[in-house]
């Protein structure tokens, strides 16, 4: 017996739906990888140590973690969506300012590391910007 319709039903989702999916997915990758890889409880600055391409702080890959796990639970419905895009905007994009101007060192929380500066900084602005998209034009992000 053959099916012509699918099983699950396809929705549509907005932009905004899409990259906070795509979004917190990296996030918990990344939070994952970074715990993962400078060993878990090892609070103190000291032991930074390199994820793929720049140097992972504990507590960094804590923060990634629960900012990806709240994204996943948020990406479900529209206006959790806009409210964790807003949030995770404003968190990452205001790490990477930090980064920035904290000047800080590749074993601290707030590093200047270009790579990891990029992810937080590029992360955050796309999130504010559909979000705020999102929030304009109700109709089309279903």
């Amino acid at each position: 017996m053959s099916h012509s319709a699918p099983i699950i039903r396809r929705e549509h989702r907005s932009p905004a739906r899409h990259w906070a999916t795509f979004a917190s997915g990296v996030m918990l990758v990344l939070g994952v990888l970074t715990m993962l890889r400078s060993g878990s409880g090892e609070w103190d600055v000291v032991h930074a140590r390199e994820v793929v391409t720049w140097p992972g702080h504990f507590l960094t890959g804590v923060a990634e973690l629960a900012i990806g796990l709240t994204g996943v639970w948020c990406a479900t419905q529209e206006h959790l969506t806009r409210g964790w895009l807003t949030v995770s905007g404003i968190l990452l994009a205001a790490w990477a300012v930090a980064g920035l101007v904290l000047d800080g060192d590749p074993n601290d929380v707030f590093t200047a590391d270009p790579a990891l500066v990029a992810i937080h900084g590029l992360g955050g602005l796309v999130g504010l910007v559909l979000s705020a998209w999102s929030a304009a034009h109700p109709a089309r992000s279903g």
